[in-house]
């Protein structure tokens, strides 16, 4: 694809983003769960933040108190930053199917541009808590991508590994909301070692060793999440809910 091409295809994204989510930015404030955050923020700053989110989602709360710092209270700041990392989020599902299927490049773009428009949400005007989502959600499809990506190139390639093991870790510890993708993994391996080898064991053998450092990954985050990390609250308690399941 040409660097023309790519040019168009993040002018077009972005100028749908700003259609669909931009236009009623400066008449949205706050609402919901951000009530909470942006209260935070303002009395205590980051470390206040980060105190208020360690109850279960440390990493959130940085990241929630580093862009306050930089985007401040106005509510507009926090709708353009979900906003944003929306359009970052289409452009992670393009990045990604533009791994899988490298020759359907129309195809890759119309999938984007659905992503971005629809479903819609009705959640989607809180900008302070969803803007982190959308980041978090862009984090793990661009691991997915890296990861695909990974496979079929020489050069580069332990770089790009390492930095879909770390999209993914820094998704894991925002929330647990998008774990469950990691169910995607072996699927998408399958897929992309299947355009390299007609050898059905060739395929079982390449996608197991690129997946077990995931699964490596994966399996530490949980041992983390399960026995390690501490949280006060009940509902995102991963060790409360296995001890009612094995009770």
């Amino acid at each position: 694809m040409t660097n023309v091409s790519i040019r168009f295809v993040l002018v077009v994204l972005f100028v749908v983003t700003i259609l669909t989510y931009g236009v009623f930015v400066p008449w949205l404030g706050y609402y919901g769960d951000d009530w909470p955050g942006v209260y935070n923020s303002v009395t205590g700053g980051l470390s206040a933040m980060v105190d208020y989110q360690s109850l279960d989602r440390p990493v959130w709360g940085w990241i929630s108190g580093i862009v306050h710092k930089v985007i401040g209270d106005r509510p507009i700041g926090w709708h353009v930053y979900a906003m944003l990392t929306r359009y970052l989020s289409a452009l992670a599902i393009w990045f990604f199917c533009r791994q899988i299927w490298p020759k359907h490049r129309i195809e890759s773009v119309a999938v984007a541009l659905l992503f971005l428009v629809y479903p819609g949400i009705l959640q989607e005007s809180r900008g302070f808590t969803f803007g982190t989502i959308w980041l978090q959600l862009a984090l793990s499809i661009f691991s997915l991508a890296l990861m695909a990506k990974s496979v079929r190139i020489i050069n580069y390639k332990i770089i790009v590994i390492i930095i879909a093991l770390l999209s993914a870790g820094i998704s894991w510890n925002i929330s647990e909301y998008f774990v469950g993708l990691e169910l995607l993994r072996p699927v998408i391996l399958w897929v992309v070692v299947s355009k390299q080898t007609n050898r059905e064991f060739d395929r079982i053998l390449s996608a197991a060793k690129y997946w077990s450092l995931y699964v490596v990954a994966l399996l530490s985050y949980i041992v983390y999440r399960f026995f390690v990390f501490d949280t006060k609250r009940i509902e995102v308690d991963p060790s409360h809910f296995l001890s009612e399941i094995i009770r």
